[in-house]
């Protein structure tokens, strides 16, 4: 358990992306240094004295809350589940445009760790994002098209939104995603985002 925590860390160290691992009370158990980053300066959220994410409206509050619930749930990892997609929350702040959260559930080999559930993309829309294609066409010798479908999903892009972005049909994107599972070995888009943590 100790080695899982240890890796998970570095992981998270080596995302540029703002991202954060939360139990199942909204309280932040690890980050890496652009949501720490994103958490004290980009205004819109707190950290409470006990480190529960604290969000700048009711409706944000509410919304966080249902979610993890949600990836709380025991049924989440019960054969025939379907999969919980990605949940998006925006989040007003006094300057710029809302911040963007996305949480899903933890991937199943990394559940546990921290005693977290739930992983939580931040997302500032003022800020430029990493392009981390690159790194994962070479671990996983992914297209560069595949590279882009597998980062967008980690950043809590749907499928019909990427392909809409990138002017292609639902079902190309779709025989993308295959052709990532075969790839990647993985089965599930959340086991992707775990791959993408892992990608330096």
């Amino acid at each position: 358990v100790r080695q899982e925590r240890e890796a998970l860390a570095e992981a998270l160290d080596n995302v540029a992306d703002a991202v954060a691992l939360l139990d199942r009370s909204g309280r932040v158990v690890r980050a890496n240094r652009a949501a720490e980053a994103v958490i004290r300066h980009a205004g819109g959220m707190d950290r409470a004295a006990d480190g529960r994410l604290v969000l700048s409206t009711s409706p944000a509050r509410t919304a966080l809350a249902a979610a993890l619930a949600q990836c709380a749930s025991p049924l989440l990892w019960t054969p025939g589940a379907g999969v919980m997609p990605p949940v998006r929350i925006a989040v007003p702040r006094p300057l710029g445009r809302p911040l963007i959260l996305t949480l899903q559930p933890l991937p199943k080999e990394l559940s546990g760790a921290f005693n977290a559930i739930a992983l939580l993309f931040i997302a500032n829309p003022d800020a430029r994002p990493a392009d981390r294609s690159a790194a994962l066409r070479k671990a996983y010798k992914l297209s560069p098209g595949e590279a882009q479908l597998v980062q967008a999903l980690a950043g809590g892009e749907t499928l019909k939104e990427f392909a809409s972005r990138n002017d292609v049909s639902y079902e190309t994107v779709r025989s993308q995603l295959r052709r990532c599972f075969q790839k990647t070995g993985v089965r599930r888009q959340a086991e992707l985002v775990s791959l993408v943590l892992r990608a330096k």
